[in-house]
């Protein structure tokens, strides 16, 4: 699939002290990934169907873990 071809973006290009979460239930350091972009289902009151249609695009199962893996082992 053509978003297992993206790049993985280096942890090391963040500074996550920066997005310190200061919440009860997160030891602080946290770090978002997006594994599929767009929307897959037709919701008939949702607009985001005029911005991108009905495209829904994702990264395979393997290559998520990848990605949760190389992440790991950059920021441990």
């Amino acid at each position: 699939p053509l978003m297992d071809e993206l790049p993985f973006i280096p942890p090391e290009d963040f500074n996550l002290d920066e997005y310190d979460l200061k919440t009860p239930y997160m030891d602080g350091r946290t770090i978002n990934i997006m594994f599929s972009r767009g929307c897959p289902y037709r919701c008939s009151y949702c607009s985001y169907k005029a911005i991108s249609g009905f495209r829904s695009r994702s990264k395979s199962a393997e290559r998520q873990v990848e990605e949760i893996e190389y992440i790991k082992s950059q920021l441990i």
